[in-house]
């Protein structure tokens, strides 16, 4: 069975991170939790451990290589 296909023009909206709703969101998380970090904490309800996980996943450079 092959996968379905969508329109040509509806993905691109979705695909992509415009900077105003990304400074929207940021700001957003920092008026209700303080800092990014207190909303991961706090509103996410992420475990310092699970935060630690995250942020060397995504910020060593083989963090982006592996899918483990």
């Amino acid at each position: 069975m092959g996968a379905r296909r969508l329109p040509h023009v509806l993905p691109r909206p979705l695909l992509g991170v415009r900077d105003s709703y990304f400074d929207a969101a940021l700001d957003e998380m920092r008026t209700l939790f303080g800092t990014v970090e207190d909303y991961a904490l706090n509103g996410l309800k992420l475990t310092a451990e699970q935060l630690t996980a995250l942020r060397e996943r995504f910020t060593s450079r083989s963090g982006f290589i592996s899918a483990t």
